[in-house]
């Protein structure tokens, strides 16, 4: 299979990005900082309630 450059690219910042956190563990604990920081801009909506079904249920 030919090399991809997008997939290659995709590995190199995951592998980047891993090793400036320490590991997975470090990159999930900075995630939860950002979103714990950007909270007020985190819209959330109430759960739409489903249509009528449009065919005839048996």
């Amino acid at each position: 299979m030919a090399d991809d450059p997008v997939v290659a690219e995709i590995h190199k910042i995951r592998a980047e990005l891993l090793e400036q956190y320490g590991g997975l563990d470090g990159y999930l604990r900075h995630l939860e900082d950002v979103q714990r920081e950007l909270q007020s801009r985190i819209v959330t909506r109430e759960p739409r309630r489903p249509s009528a079904l449009a065919r005839k249920v048996s």
